[in-house]
Order: C-alpha cells, then structure tokens, then sequence
C-alpha cells in the first residue's frame, strides 16, 4: 500500500492532480494557470500551463543567467549584456538554447522540444557533440534524443496564441487537439475512438471557454460525449 500510494503521489492517474516532482521546482504553474515573471537581469519568462521551471544564478554576472525548463511551455524575452556574450541560455530535455538579444519559445512535452524563434535568432545545441543550429525569427525546429528537425518556417502569432490565452489549430488531428485540450482544463478528455482521433481540425478556442471546444466536437464530428465525475469527458463515435 506504501509504494502504490508513493506511486500515485509521482504519476497521478490521468494527471488528475500535480506530481510530486511538480513541486520541487523554482516556479511552476497548475492547470490552465499562466505566470509571468520578471527575473534579475531583466529577464523575462511566462509560463505557460503545467510548466515547471528552475532558474541558474552566476553572481560574477549580475544574476539570473538562464534557465531549466523541467517541463512544459514558456517564451522568453532576453537582451545582451554589454559585453556581447550571451545572456541567457535555456536547458530542456537534451539540448541548450543560447541567445543575446531575442525573443523566443520553448516547448517541451512528451520528450521532443520544439524551439521557436520568435524575433532577433538563437542559437540551438541538441546531443553530445551536435554542432549549434542557427534559427532566426520565424523558424522552429524541434529536437530529442534521436536528434533535431531541420529548421522550418512557422507563423509566430500561432505559437504564441496562448499568451493572448487562445489555441489556435491548423489541420491538427483530433486526437493531438484533445491532448492540449487536457493541458488547460481539470479532469481529463478521453478519446474512446482512435478512427475519430485522427479527424483534422481548423479552429480556434479560447481558454476560459473550453467547453465550447467539447460542444464543437460533438456537433462537427457527431461525436458521442459523455461527462463523468470529475471533470472526466468520454468522447467516442457517435451512433449512426
């Protein structure tokens, strides 16, 4: 009974409610919570949902050099100090952002980073040895232990929509939709069918109306939903 209860504290059935681990770290925020942050240095940080971060401190420089992202999301604004070298540098899963003057976005989740930059450029080292990757404003790549994407142009007002507090998706299937879906809201959206699961979306949602997005799938797909206690959400096809 000890272990399963120690088990349930570090992986919550569903995500139901936060890890352990969620709370060991410099800052974080729950579900559906947003934070900004204004760190020494001037370097600025907002974290999106179920994002934790730690802060790496060099007091020879003034302060706050970068940071740790454990996990989730967050777009940084960054400057150079006067000496030109790099102010802040980023860690997430097995690579470093490093940049000077820049704005840019880091999303780690499922094991893979995505990187986007968003103004000025940074700089991006994935594995041992891997040579830096050049990304200038407008292009994403993505990275994990198998190695990195190629950069590729992206539309910067879409990755950042979530600080205008919208989801905006793009031929996205089904099934990923209802996986950031699951970022934002308590409970848990469960697909039941993986056929409906791989249905492309073209929609925009605003997060302190998620269950319009609920209400779309049902009315678009002809969805079967289901609501459970909990916050729980059964989406399956629904009857002929």
């Amino acid at each position: 009974m000890t272990a399963a209860t120690a088990y349930l504290l570090v992986r919550p059935p569903l995500g139901l409610w936060p890890g352990l681990t969620e709370w060991q770290a410099d800052y974080r925020t729950g579900t559906g919570e947003q934070r900004q942050l204004t760190l020494a240095g001037g370097l600025q940080v907002e974290l999106n949902t179920q994002t934790r971060i730690n802060v790496q401190q060099d007091q020879a420089m003034g302060g706050v050099v970068g940071i740790e992202l454990v996990a989730g999301e967050a777009e940084i604004l960054t400057q150079a100090h006067a000496g030109g070298e790099p102010m802040c540098q980023v860690l997430a899963g097995p690579g470093r952002i490093t940049a000077m003057a820049a704005r840019f976005n880091v999303r780690y989740t499922d094991a893979k980073v995505y990187v986007s930059c968003l103004q000025g450029e940074v700089s991006v080292e994935s594995g041992p040895g891997g040579a830096p990757v050049r990304l200038l404003a407008s292009q994403q790549l993505s990275y994990d232990d198998a190695g990195h994407s190629t950069p590729m142009p992206i539309d910067g007002e879409q990755v950042s929509a979530w600080r205008q507090r919208m989801l905006v998706f793009n031929g996205v299937p089904l099934a990923a939709v209802i996986e950031e879906l699951n970022r934002y809201r308590r409970g848990r959206i469960v697909l039941t069918d993986p056929a409906l699961g791989r249905n492309p979306v073209q929609a925009h949602f605003s997060l302190d109306r998620l269950d319009e997005a609920i209400a779309l799938i049902r009315d678009v797909y002809g969805a079967s939903i289901t609501q459970l206690p909990g916050g729980i959400v059964l989406v399956g096809q629904g009857r002929a």
